[in-house]
């Protein structure tokens, strides 16, 4: 990448903040969570993976088209929903499935390097800024060889000038 557009992404980043607020109603809205879900439903040993992405799947798409939002996902809605795909009433915890249903909640749950954790995101930040450093250092440095070197090709036109 040039180093111009190291220099924008440096402005840019300086300038751009983000819309926590409406991020969060965004993540709350939206049906984020949904494979979080249905790891719960999956790791209550009840149901292998593909059923339980099935049965949330199902449960989604009732929500959605009946314009609901996710929130209004119950678990006497997942029971019902279960017994529609696999042919029998699934149980899950309301507290469980408030807790899968939170986009905060899941995203701090993520650890890994490259999740949506909070020390997750602000390791990348760091590394993101070295990497910014690093590459504006290096472009600093071809500046100035540059400007070296026209210097130098300037004396020697300048002397096969004088020398004519």
């Amino acid at each position: 990448m040039g180093s111009g557009a190291w220099r924008r992404i440096q402005r840019t980043r300086g300038r751009a903040r983000a819309r926590v607020g409406r991020s969060a109603d965004i993540a709350r809205e939206s049906f984020v969570t949904a494979a979080d879900v249905a790891d719960v439903l999956a790791l209550s040993g009840e149901l292998d993976y593909r059923s339980a992405h099935q049965v949330v799947g199902r449960a989604v798409r009732d929500l959605v088209d009946s314009g609901d939002v996710p929130a209004e996902l119950t678990p006497e809605r997942v029971a019902a929903v279960a017994h529609a795909v696999i042919g029998r009433p699934l149980a899950i915890e309301s507290a469980a499935l408030r807790e899968a249903l939170d986009p905060a909640a899941c995203a701090s749950s993520r650890r890994q390097t490259g999740s949506s954790s909070e020390s997750a995101l602000d390791a990348m930040l760091v590394d993101i800024d070295e990497t910014l450093a690093v590459h504006a250092a290096w472009s600093d440095g071809a500046r100035e060889q540059e400007a070296i070197a026209e210097a130098a090709l300037l004396d020697c036109a300048r002397a096969v000038a004088a020398s004519a």
